[in-house]
């Protein structure tokens, strides 16, 4: 339950390693939704931003939660009350035996829904499910987008399907580099664009709208971004013009 940052995708490969399964919360989500979410998968451990923290407290004892962990931008200021800071999760131990998995049949992710027709539902997608989707997105840029060549503008939330698997998976599986971005804030993403000069820019049609309406865009080195890949909702013939 975290935005996008560095701690997202250490925790992310890390439970894949482990052979546990990954479950992904939006963190804007209120309670009742966090509460269906962990009771319908099941989940005992969750990793939460420091600020969000309140709403897993909340719904916790009428879940299946036996560890907590919360990552910050910043170390913590005071006590967490039955939590464990993420810089002890990762001090935690260092030997690691790989767990025995079918790729084929064991659950890698349970990707829950966004609920528009009644309650969320997760996703079954194995470890082979998310290398196929990963090696399709990769020949399909081939042409364009060479491995250990690209600066990826990740802006579009990880916790998507969309974001996990051309942002985080395609940056891991290339060698490109990421830059993260917490949330999509305008005048926030052209100062990274000017700042990072990105290759690649992942996103939906509402940023691209945004950006195009900008009437200083082309002042940020939007020049720099050779590619981009719009998901989640139809992409305006207008806009892609």
């Amino acid at each position: 339950m975290l935005p996008n940052c560095p701690q997202y995708v250490v925790c992310y490969y890390g439970a894949l390693m482990a052979g546990a399964v990954v479950v992904q919360i939006n963190p804007m989500l209120v309670e009742p939704e966090i509460r269906h979410i962990l009771n319908d998968s099941g989940a005992e451990t969750i990793i939460v931003l420091d600020d969000l923290y309140p709403k897993v407290q909340a719904v916790r004892p009428e879940t299946s939660l036996k560890n907590v962990v919360i990552a910050g931008f910043k170390p913590a200021a005071g006590p967490l009350d039955e939590a464990e800071p993420f810089d002890a999760l990762l001090q935690a131990g260092t030997d690691y035996n790989p767990p025995a998995l079918d790729p084929r049949e064991d659950i890698a992710v349970l990707q829950y829904t966004g609920g528009t027709t009644g309650r969320s539902k997760g996703a079954m997608l194995t470890h082979r499910n998310l290398l196929a989707n990963l090696v399709q997105t990769y020949e399909f840029f081939k042409p364009v987008m060479g491995p250990g060549k690209e600066r990826i503008l990740t802006v579009i939330p990880l916790f998507h399907v969309f974001g996990m698997t051309c942002a985080m998976n395609y940056a891991i599986y290339t060698g490109s580099e990421s830059v993260m971005v917490p949330r999509f804030d305008l005048e926030e993403v052209l100062k990274t664009i000017k700042e990072t000069q990105p290759t690649y820019f992942p996103g939906v049609p509402t940023m691209y709208v945004a950006i195009t309406n900008h009437p200083k865009a082309m002042e940020y080195g939007l020049d720099s971004i050779k590619t981009c890949n719009s998901g989640s909702a139809p992409m305006p013939l207008g806009l892609l013009r």
